[in-house]
């Protein structure tokens, strides 16, 4: 390989979803906080304090890594370079890198090379942020997912060659970024529509919206009024009110508590959709929503009004970790 490659960050990276996802949050959660005020000056003093604040943070910390278009690795005949390894040097020439690694820090792949124990001592920078100078990482989320995973075949082919050139025989890498999206792909061909998922989704926020038309309020509506609505309660289920134990679980203590049920459930239920099916996927979701209504009876519902998905998106998330355990030799390294 004699040319130089560059990778350029994209608005489809991770990153860059990232950034967006963020500032949507924040945008409605002013709104709501701005709604319920009523527009006080204290209200409207907190939320222009909180988006300079943002947007400080998105300007210094965020748009660097996010912003589409720079060039964030550098793949040369002699060297790889990136500003954002974590170490002083950003740097390194084939013929001191051992090996390369993938590896995910909260989800977020990152690439980390293991160098040849000469000639890199560890500076100051590194003395700070403990960063061993001999195994430099860099994220990826920067790229797009098909950059990452070109990026990383690129890395594994070139120290191949390097290394057959200095003599030293290497083993074939499998690339951990292919592997998942392989997986992801397999996954999908099980149920392409996972209609059951979005169908709850659906019917959680149309509970919502029946409590907004009931009169209720959008933040903090009371307990009697989620009482009238189906809410689960000790002293009506003991009195033969049975269906509260199902109404509870759609219903939700205000567009934040529905927010962030919807929102967990959004990102483990597709998964375990596809892998049980829809029938045992919906039998998981309904049956681990009425246990939770039941434990509810022995806790907060005794003295009070108990709502809410959490027993049935645990229920979910408790699935997820079934599967994987059972399946955890077929499964990508991803799940390590």
């Amino acid at each position: 390989m004699g040319e130089q490659l560059q990778f350029l960050s994209s608005s489809r990276s991770p990153a860059a979803r990232g950034r967006r996802w963020l500032w949507l949050a924040a945008a409605l959660g002013l709104a709501l906080a701005l709604v319920k005020s009523g527009f006080d000056g204290g209200a409207l003093v907190f939320t222009g304090f909180a988006v300079l604040l943002l947007g400080l943070l998105d300007w210094f910390v965020l748009r660097p890594t996010a912003r589409a278009g720079q060039v964030v690795f550098t793949v040369g005949p002699d060297a790889i370079e990136s500003r954002r390894f974590d170490t002083g040097a950003k740097r390194f020439v084939w013929s001191e890198i051992l090996a390369i690694e993938v590896e995910f820090n909260r989800g977020t792949p990152v690439v980390r090379l293991l160098l040849a124990p000469e000639g890199r001592r560890r500076g100051w920078r590194e003395s700070l942020n403990g960063v061993d100078p001999r195994r430099p990482s860099f994220p990826l989320n920067a790229l797009q997912p098909l950059d990452q995973e070109r990026l990383v075949d690129m890395l594994q082919q070139r120290l191949r060659e390097e290394r057959s050139d200095a003599g030293v025989a290497a083993a074939p890498a499998s690339n951990v970024l292919t592997e998942e999206r392989l997986f992801a792909q397999q996954l999908k061909a099980l149920a392409p529509r996972t209609w059951a998922t979005w169908g709850i989704l659906a019917l959680n926020v149309a509970a919502w919206i029946a409590t907004l038309a009931a009169g209720a309020d959008a933040i903090r509506p009371t307990a009697a009024q989620l009482l009238a609505l189906g809410g689960n309660t000790a002293s009506e289920v003991q009195q033969g009110q049975w269906w509260r134990l199902l109404t509870a679980a759609f219903l939700h203590i205000g567009v934040v508590h529905l927010t962030m049920n919807m929102l967990g459930l959004a990102l483990i239920a597709p998964t375990v959709e596809r892998i049980y099916g829809h029938r045992l996927f919906l039998l998981v979701y309904l049956g681990a929503g009425l246990a939770g209504s039941a434990a509810s009876l022995h806790f907060s519902a005794r003295t009070g009004v108990s709502v809410g998905a959490s027993g049935a998106v645990f229920g979910v998330a408790g699935a997820l970790l079934v599967a994987v355990f059972h399946h955890r030799r077929r499964l990508p390294r991803l799940f390590g």
